[in-house]
């Protein structure tokens, strides 16, 4: 795994085919799935309920029981709150990472829709009853063509692409499938972890950061903003991200730096996404700047050498993969930083 993958290129764009009333899309017998578990552990007063996005707004009446997780992470919340779609989209794996094995919902995942053309067609052949599309970088088209097969709950307005946080999804897919406060309950739980970090280590809370990766290639570090879920990562651990980084980019979630910018990259601690810092370190613009000097260009590989699957947990941005992140990363982060 190339650790520098954006998230939104982890897969093929998922093609969405069928055209008006589905032709062809009508679901078979090999295109069965077993029904979700949304069904169990729904809350009193949880439907009907309407759901406000950026194409306008999904109504569900009562509690769904077949789900599909169509975003590249949406699986996960589904999972921590004990549901169990019938239908993931295959964009980072084909089948269940750690975190998602140690999920308590009595049944493993199917990544089951892949990436590439006519995708609607499978995702019509589970014969869903909602469509979750927090993570999934859909057009007005896409959501249309979906919408014809089931009610479909893609990402809020506010947020551009690939931006929108961990905990905005999770309660968000709390909503659609009847456990708001459940799904608060497991952003608490996670957000508690965070504190708790922060707490054990308040010098961290004393270092300016940035995040990002030098592209060989081409010459150019691309930066991490604080909108993207992965730039934002290390500022809840109590470091203080670079303001300067995103004042260069706006409200884009990535920012592509020339060499000769990188003294804006010059902070206390640079955080690497990247396997190593063997190409940073032999560039000698980069090699001379005082992070690279004092031994804090941290690589992401560095911190899941132990552990490659916190690489994984830290791509993924989830509710779940968080957990598992949080639980792995402090011991290896604080061992660098203290070299």
């Amino acid at each position: 795994m190339r650790i520098g993958t954006r998230i939104a290129a982890a897969g093929a764009a998922l093609m969405l085919a069928c055209g008006p009333g589905l032709a062809g899309c009508s679901p078979d017998e090999t295109g069965k799935a077993q029904e979700t578990s949304a069904a169990a552990g729904v809350e009193d007063g949880a439907f009907p309920v309407t759901i406000e996005h950026a194409f306008g707004e999904t109504t569900l009446e009562q509690a769904p029981t077949r789900v599909v997780a169509l975003g590249a992470t949406d699986v996960d919340p589904l999972l921590a709150l004990g549901v169990t779609p019938v239908g993931v989209a295959e964009w980072h794996s084909d089948e269940p990472l750690a975190w998602q094995k140690n999920a308590d919902t009595g049944e493993q995942p199917a990544f089951n829709i892949p990436s590439g053309e006519n995708a609607d067609e499978k995702i019509a052949a589970l014969e869903p009853d909602l469509i979750v599309a927090q993570w999934a970088g859909l057009e007005q088209a896409d959501y249309d063509k979906l919408s014809q097969i089931a009610p479909v709950v893609p990402y809020a307005e506010e947020y551009p692409d690939w931006s929108q946080p961990w905990d905005v999804t999770t309660e968000r897919i709390g909503r659609a499938v009847g456990r708001p406060k459940a799904a608060k309950e497991l952003v608490e739980e996670v957000k508690g972890k965070f504190e708790g970090i922060r707490e054990r280590h308040p010098e961290w809370q004393e270092m300016s950061a940035v995040a990002g990766l030098y592209e060989e290639e081409n010459g150019q570090l691309s930066m991490l903003t604080t909108l993207d879920p992965r730039g934002a990562f290390f500022g809840k651990l109590g470091f203080r991200m670079s303001p300067e980084v995103d004042a260069m980019v706006g409200d884009n979630v990535w920012a592509d730096i020339s060499l000769e910018q990188a003294s804006v990259v010059d902070e206390d601690v640079f955080f690497l996404y990247s396997d190593s810092d063997e190409s940073f370190m032999a560039q000698p613009v980069l090699a001379g700047l005082d992070v690279a000097k004092k031994g804090h260009v941290i690589p992401l590989g560095l911190l899941a050498a132990d552990d490659p699957m916190l690489a994984e947990a830290f791509e993924w941005q989830s509710v779940l993969s968080l957990n598992y992140l949080l639980d792995g990363i402090e011991e290896p982060l604080a061992e660098a930083l203290a070299e």
